[in-house]
């Protein structure tokens, strides 16, 4: 980036040798941006390609080399945390979980921790298997985090982001009609199930999911036939689950499934999937006109999240991890002479304190020139007017009253409102400490609304000379 900077270009870059340039290149949050995003594709694609071809009982190669590098994700985590400005580890873990990348990364790391230590056991293997697959979900979302740095996409992840209530709403009410339906149909298709708890996963599939996929087109209308209990015989029992023929029909049920099935289509179809359209197309219109200022927002915490990390990505930050720790190992206990901040963080603090006070004065000096700009539009507007009057009527002078007669010898509007517009020309310049511009402003605002006020006398006087000859 420093190279691409037209100021470096025309000033030669200062006093930094070809060494110097290159390390603030590095430095720079654009450049470690790059390398950390080509870093986690490369992760992706480690990660599914012993997810797809690699994964066995015996670990590979690429296996090892995956783990090296979630270790290494591993110490880049545990130093964050203890990077974050806050006093207590409580206080920096709160701040750590924070954000939702984070959340992400520590998902990411506590499954690749897991998933090692069952494979070790021949019991556990395929359970293994199973949080490695799922596993691919965080790394594939930690893109997510670069979409930020898009004008297109990133826009587009705060407006997805603020919609995922709306999915939980949705949610919670679909729930409801597939615990009546499920229970309703499963109650008919088999009305003497057997009591067993090997029974039960296939149950709350029968319950849960399967009206879940009706939802979307699947009816499988094959799964909602009845099924085939045998009628009772003369001793039967409760434990035998079979129907008596004197009191029930079964095949009578198959004529009720047709019609709980038509009506939860009807509900959860039509009339659900419309309402969740209808809120989406509302959240999207409300946040759409916000959704730049927090996209901008976000760009502003990446890049400083970004200028905070290391210069090399991971699994090559290791090398820097070593270096830091090395470093900080020297300065608590080889070191004789420490370093004296005082100084440094006066001298910061002082020029903080200049750079709100200047800003502060721009930001009032922009306000007050607004503000005049108001007035004396609204001044001009009340001389037309009053001109217009005065040229319509044949008012004699001696009809009006002296006293409310505004000084038109003093400076006129037009002069006042050159001085403001070169007062708010002059807003880049430094602001004078005395705080004389800022005086002159209020002066020439008290000004006008003073003429203001004797010109709305003027008019009131002009009403009363005008209904004077009325009366007469």
């Amino acid at each position: 980036m420093v190279f691409l900077d037209p100021q470096c270009q025309r000033d030669g870059g200062g006093k930094l040798n070809p060494y110097q340039k290159l390390y603030v290149f590095w430095k720079c949050p654009m450049t470690k941006f790059c390398a950390w995003f080509l870093s986690f594709i490369s992760l992706a694609v480690l990660h599914s390609y012993v997810a797809l071809y690699s994964y066995r009982w015996e670990f590979l190669p690429s296996e090892w080399a995956l783990y090296l590098w979630y270790l290494v994700l591993m110490v880049t985590e545990i130093r964050e945390v203890f990077e974050q400005r806050a006093t207590g580890m409580r206080n920096k873990l709160r701040i750590h979980w924070n954000s939702i990348w984070n959340i992400f990364d520590i998902c990411l790391l506590v499954f690749s921790l897991f998933n090692f230590i069952l494979k070790n056991f021949e019991s556990t293997f395929w359970l293994s298997r199973i949080l490695f697959a799922c596993n691919s979900i965080p790394v594939y979302f930690q893109l997510f985090r670069y979409y930020h740095a898009s004008i297109k996409l990133g826009p587009k992840l705060v407006i997805l982001t603020d919609m995922l209530p709306e999915i939980l709403t949705f949610v919670l009410l679909l729930a409801i009609f597939m615990l009546a339906y499920g229970v309703a149909s499963q109650a008919l298709i088999n009305p003497y199930r057997r009591h067993e708890w090997s029974g039960f996963p296939g149950l709350l599939y029968d319950i849960f999911l399967l009206p879940y996929w009706q939802m979307y087109g699947e009816l499988s209308l094959d799964e909602l036939t009845i099924k085939d209990v045998p009628p009772c015989s003369v001793n039967a029992t409760f434990e035998d689950y079979c129907y008596r023929t004197d009191i029930e029909r079964i095949e009578d049920y198959r004529y009720v499934m047709p019609v709980l099935l038509a009506l939860y289509m009807l509900f959860a179809n039509v009339l659900l999937m419309n309402l969740l359209i209808a809120v989406f197309s509302s959240v999207f219109e409300q946040i759409h006109n916000n959704s730049m200022g927090v996209w901008k927002w976000e760009m502003c915490r990446l890049m400083e999240d970004f200028d905070q990390r290391t210069t090399l990505a991971p699994p090559f930050n290791i090398l820097e991890q070593i270096y830091f720790l090395l470093k900080s190992t020297w300065k608590r206990c080889c070191r004789r002479e420490k370093e004296d901040l005082d100084l440094y963080l006066n001298e910061a603090n002082l020029s903080l304190k200049v750079f709100e006070k200047t800003c502060l004065s721009l930001f009032w000096s922009r306000k007050q020139s607004q503000t005049n700009d108001n007035i004396t539009s609204r001044l001009k507007t009340v001389e037309e007017k009053t001109d217009a009057i005065l040229s319509k009527f044949d008012i004699p002078p001696d009809w009006i009253d002296p006293s409310l007669v505004p000084n038109y010898q003093t400076e006129n509007s037009h002069a006042k409102i050159q001085r403001i517009l070169t007062l708010r020309a002059q807003d880049h310049q430094p602001v004078d400490p005395n705080g004389n511009q800022l005086a002159t402003l209020k002066e020439d605002v008290s000004d006008l609304k003073t003429r203001m006020k004797q010109i709305e006398r003027v008019l009131h006087s002009i009403l009363r000379a005008v209904e004077k000859p009325k009366r007469e």
